[in-house]
């Protein structure tokens, strides 16, 4: 677990799969000044069963993050990992607010030979079209060329979600740029 801080801002991050704390968002809110703990997917952490990965996150969030300030922050499979953590706390009153970039969502078409069919992949469609998401805090950006988020899946999850907000970056694949990221990041932190 990493932890670093700065305004008052309690930040979780769990970035994408082999991207350490060094790597964009990581880099982004060091380089931002702002502290944050989180889970990286590295090691045996990474290999975990889902289900011990949510666990363990979970437990995270209850002792550090159960309040209504706290923001959660997920790239890629931690965006994913983000959102079946947010189903295991419903129905919710917290955490705060939630930030995906390029968050994996479910499975993805075939584009190039390349397909991306997650653990338990239709749960958050489900949980979305029985309305149960609804009233969370939640903020999405991924490319529309992004091979591990169809953007397609990602407008229909949130569009049964109202309170969201959802961006597609018409040339941005799966790596938002570093410039990118610090950008939605400031506006996120900094405009609550």
């Amino acid at each position: 677990m990493n932890k670093n801080t700065k305004k008052d801002k309690k930040i979780y991050l769990l970035p994408g799969r082999r991207t350490p704390f060094t790597k964009t968002p990581g880099k982004n809110l060091t380089d931002m000044g702002y502290l944050f703990m989180g889970r990286e997917l590295v090691g045996e952490f990474e290999y975990a069963p889902i289900s011990h990965q949510l666990s363990v996150i979970c437990d995270d969030i209850k002792k550090y993050f159960w309040s209504k300030d706290s923001v959660i922050i997920g790239r890629s499979y931690g965006g994913y990992l983000a959102m079946h953590t947010l189903i295991e706390f419903l129905p919710l009153k917290y955490p705060g607010r939630v930030l995906l970039l390029s968050p994996v969502l479910g499975r993805s078409p075939i584009i190039n030979g390349y397909m991306s069919r997650p653990p338990r992949s239709e749960r958050i469609l489900d949980y979305a079209k029985s309305g149960k998401l609804e009233g969370l805090d939640i903020e999405i950006h991924t490319g529309k060329l992004d091979k591990g988020c169809d953007y397609k899946l990602a407008q229909e999850i949130f569009s049964y979600i109202k309170s969201s907000k959802l961006t597609i970056v018409e040339d941005a694949d799966h790596y938002l740029s570093y410039e990118y990221t610090n950008l939605v990041l400031k506006n996120f932190l900094e405009n609550n």
